[in-house]
């Protein structure tokens, strides 16, 4: 490749890659919350449904890679999770929808719910 100079003002995109999280498991960036004992998950698979906390690995704006006990095929509510009252009936209404790419994979440097859950894949 030619040596190439750039000129002072000239703009250029740039991707770096700065860390790779193999096997990392991805929830949609929506599906994280902060509350008093940290960032969790909701989980609504599980009848009921359940915090999960979760710690941040990565966020791209899309999705978020995670570290806790999410597992693949949980489904993680991505509205109305702050409604949610541990140990009460979740409505589901609305079409299922996937976590980006997948649930889990490789990230380079999740009373009522008003919208399906998102289902992790692997």
């Amino acid at each position: 490749m030619p040596n190439v100079a750039l000129v002072p003002g000239q703009l250029v995109d740039v991707t770096v890659a700065l860390a790779e999280i193999p096997n990392a498991t991805l929830v949609p960036r929506e599906a994280v919350n902060t509350g008093p004992d940290g960032q969790f998950a909701t989980r609504s698979r599980t009848r009921p449904p359940s915090m999960v906390p979760v710690k941040i690995l990565f966020d791209d704006s899309v999705n978020d890679a995670v570290l806790g006990n999410l597992k693949k095929g949980d489904q993680v509510i991505i509205d109305g999770q702050l409604r949610v009252i541990p140990g009460a009936k979740v409505s589901i209404t609305g079409a299922k929808r996937q976590a980006g790419p997948g649930g889990k994979g490789q990230m380079t440097s999740g009373r009522r719910a008003s919208s399906a859950p998102r289902t992790l894949e692997g």
